[in-house]
């Protein structure tokens, strides 16, 4: 009986420690998030570019935490383009789904298009975005973004364009 509870001990510490660790990996994402963020607004591509090149953050981080997707999308205005560049660049999947699930911005597509971004539109599709995505999870039918780009000509003609070569 001993020996199962030394054992059952041993097991409730390396589940603890795991669920430490993994508590101190999101804390310690959300700081690497507001830093990223920060340097962002403050216009540091340096800074911003150490901290992508640390290792402390993944690629697959971006689809799981939200924070991290924000800077995807937050990237899409046109006053910060360089570092929507440099996370394309670093690889992350410019079709990312924002692991919140919101409407408005539930891909980087769709961030662009609210934002009226042209140039962030152009590069995510040349980058390999996928423009078939719903944007609407919950509704009954599927409502693909390039039935909302139509009131936007020249975002339209990009899908158009790209879906033809």
């Amino acid at each position: 009986m001993k020996r199962n509870t030394r054992k059952a001990v041993c097991v409730f510490a390396i589940v603890a420690a795991l669920a430490g660790l993994s508590a101190n990996s999101n804390a310690s994402k959300a700081v690497i998030a507001n830093e990223m963020a920060q340097a962002i607004l403050s216009d540091d591509f340096e800074t911003f570019d150490q901290i992508l090149n640390s290792g402390e953050i993944g690629i697959d981080d971006f689809s799981s935490d939200p924070k991290l997707y924000k800077l995807i999308c937050g990237s899409t205005h046109e006053e910060f383009f360089i570092y929507l560049d440099r996370l394309l660049e670093f690889g992350v999947d410019p079709s990312t789904e924002s692991p919140e699930r919101t409407v408005t911005s539930s891909y980087p597509l769709m961030c662009a298009y609210i934002r009226e971004n042209l140039a962030a539109f152009t590069k995510l599709l040349d980058a390999g975005a996928r423009s078939d995505v719903s944007v609407c999870r919950n509704c009954v039918r599927p409502i693909p973004l390039v039935k909302r780009v139509l009131g936007e000509p020249e975002m339209f003609l990009e899908i158009v364009s790209l879906n033809e070569t």
